[in-house]
């Protein structure tokens, strides 16, 4: 193969490289990482913290892993749960209050 040729291959080579990283770092992200925060935390530390609560993290030496689905199901504000007055858990029962 003559050097001209060569030259040619490792460059085209070289561009295909480079479009494909392109292409990657465009997609959507599937995990978040302590090397790839998600945006709405500002430290490693604030990430590792948060993803010993996540069952689906790992750890993965000293970089923890969790997928996207499972972090926005873990950080997603949790519905306050109202609370019956006695009166109204009796009447959901059934358990009508005797007039005393």
């Amino acid at each position: 193969m003559s050097h001209a040729r060569r030259r040619e291959l490792l460059t085209l080579i070289a561009n295909a490289i480079s479009e494909l990283a392109n292409l990657e770092s465009e997609a959507a992200p599937t995990l978040y990482s302590s090397t790839a925060l998600p945006p709405d935390v500002q430290s490693r530390a604030m990430f590792a913290r948060a993803c010993r609560t996540i069952p689906e993290a790992r750890r993965q030496g000293k970089i923890w892993v969790v997928p996207l689905d499972a972090w926005e199901r873990a950080r997603a504000p949790k519905r306050a749960v109202r609370q019956l007055h006695r009166d109204e858990l009796r009447a959901a029962i059934g358990i009508v209050r005797r007039a005393a």
